[in-house]
């Protein structure tokens, strides 16, 4: 199975998809949801779209699981046009629904030129302006594209704006800051999403290195060297450790020496 797909399925099976779902759809058309997963756990993805498809034609409309369904079977078959089709008609219908989103941007990221990723995002944005999902995918892009364009600014600042509290809105606004030679921005950007990352310790321990490196760059050696600690403490206690953070400061301390 594709292994992108492998990642939609197991969100679906597992009721994460269900998470922004408006109200439980009714028993007939569950059963008919199954019947479809049963079709895809079997690899019979043509089966499965038959059910899909007639769900998504009914009169009512059909639930966000089936998009992702029906979209996961499209990705199987090599259709990733038709994938897209089919989630951005599920967007068009759940403004805002985040797991739709979220495999969306995944499948654009993965499968579209970065002209036509623009393209698509610009217009899903124009469905769900305040989207977090959408805004971050959209200023990763024009980061992407120019970090010093007057766009990548605009949509930095109205990813902060729809989303304050969540701490993704701050690192992308530090990677916009240091790309952009404001430093002093870039660390209350991270600090701020460290405050926000809560207990998510991996999250703390990227943010923390972060900081390092840009304390490092602005020759403040102390500061640095207590974030890079910091970074290693919590990830000497991570059930899969990341290499990479004793690596930073391994080139830290080469550099101090």
């Amino acid at each position: 199975m594709h292994m992108l797909a492998i990642v939609i399925l197991s969100a679906v099976l597992s009721g994460a998809a269900q998470a922004q779902a408006p109200p439980a759809p009714s028993a007939q058309v569950e059963s008919q949801i199954e019947a479809a997963q049963k079709h895809m756990q079997a690899a019979d993805f043509g089966k499965a779209l038959e059910i899909l498809n007639m769900l998504i034609q009914g009169e009512k409309a059909a639930p966000p699981d089936v998009f992702i369904l029906t979209a996961t079977c499209h990705l199987n078959r090599q259709e990733t046009a038709l994938a897209l089709e089919v989630f951005e008609r599920g967007m068009s219908l759940y403004p805002g629904q985040q797991l739709l989103e979220e495999f969306y941007v995944r499948l654009l990221s993965n499968y579209v030129p970065v002209e036509q990723m623009k393209e698509r995002l610009d217009k899903a944005l124009a469905i769900s302006p305040r989207s977090p999902v959408l805004l971050r995918a959209s200023a990763y892009l024009e980061i992407r594209l120019d970090p010093r364009s007057e766009q990548a600014r605009k949509v930095v600042d109205r990813l902060i704006e729809a989303a304050p509290d969540n701490p993704n809105s701050h690192l992308v606004s530090g990677r916009w800051a240091m790309l952009n030679q404001q430093a002093e921005r870039a660390i209350r950007d991270w600090e701020t999403a460290l405050t926000l990352a809560g207990n998510d310790n991996r999250m703390r321990m990227d943010i923390l290195t972060l900081l390092g490196e840009v304390e490092n760059t602005l020759n403040r050696a102390d500061r640095a060297e207590a974030a890079f600690k910091k970074a290693l403490e919590i990830n000497a206690g991570l059930p899969e450790p990341n290499a990479a953070s004793a690596f930073f400061y391994a080139e830290f301390l080469a550099k101090q020496s």
